[in-house]
């Protein structure tokens, strides 16, 4: 038995590679949850200053990039799981697993606006729109410049 009559959360159906899903706002809990694992290996910023991200090889450019992607499909799983049997391990393993890099976004943008946590990119941004892997923004920077 539910303690609330109906669900208190906004809820949105998303349809994606022929599948229909419902994603849900995510509760306080779980958004605080969510940004803790997401940026709890980011030092904060002291007061004034902007972290620029430096690489020393393209390894390490791959790996933030893999964060990233994984932090995506992370909440998305958030955004399923109450109307999911599934753990959240589970369907992010899934996710990460099933979900092709320029498909990412059709399912991260809809569940990060409906929790509040979506930040338009900048204009002018290279990335393609609805890719989540940046190869193509990456591979069209090269070609410019």
């Amino acid at each position: 038995m539910s303690l609330f009559d109906k669900p208190l959360l906004k809820q949105e159906p998303v349809e994606f590679s022929g599948f229909h899903f419902e994603l849900y706002e995510l509760s306080a809990y779980d958004r605080c949850e969510f940004l803790e694992k997401t940026t709890g290996h980011i030092a904060a910023p002291k007061e004034g200053e902007v972290a620029e991200v430096e690489f020393d090889n393209l390894g390490q450019m791959w790996a933030l990039h893999r964060e990233d992607v994984s932090s995506k499909l992370l909440l998305v799983a958030y955004a399923l799981k109450p109307g999911r049997e599934e753990s959240l391990e589970d369907l992010h393993r899934e996710l990460r697993e099933c979900v092709p890099p320029e498909q990412i976004d059709e399912l991260y943008v809809p569940a990060a606006k409906l929790s509040g946590l979506y930040v338009e990119p900048p204009a002018g941004n290279d990335k393609e729109k609805g890719n989540g892997d940046g190869a193509e923004g990456s591979e069209g920077a090269e070609k410019k410049g």
